[in-house]
């Protein structure tokens, strides 16, 4: 049995994965700094993207989603501008994105959200 932490990242990995699939590139997993995390820092052509991830035991959609909130983006975007104070090569734009990886017995789908918020930092 995996702890809430553990299945959050086994999470985390499988949408890396499925991600690469659809040709984004993995920059970097599970940033942090004192104002928040970004899960996946992904590029598609030549964007980048700051992708949150949900794992949810539920077939309700919504469950997953609805965990991005206002705080929970603010603290993403937070995160980007230390992120990028330290890596000056990266564009300023960046665009959040969500996916909810959802587990329902021994199946596992995948929703993904485009365009949660554009930020121009």
């Amino acid at each position: 049995m995996l702890t809430k932490k553990e299945f959050g990242k086994w999470g985390e990995n499988l949408a890396a994965e499925f991600l690469k699939k659809k040709n984004y590139k993995i920059l970097a997993k599970n940033i942090y700094s004192k104002y928040g995390e970004i899960d996946l820092l992904c590029q598609l052509q030549g964007q980048i993207i700051c992708v949150e991830v949900k794992t949810r035991t539920s077939n309700k959609i919504d469950f997953g989603i609805l965990a991005v909130t206002c705080s929970k983006i603010k603290k993403i975007i937070l995160t980007w501008h230390w992120y990028r104070s330290q890596h000056s090569k990266l564009p300023a734009f960046m665009r959040i994105e969500a996916v909810v990886v959802m587990v329902d017995k021994n199946k596992i789908s995948y929703r993904h959200f485009l365009e949660i918020n554009f930020i121009d930092t």
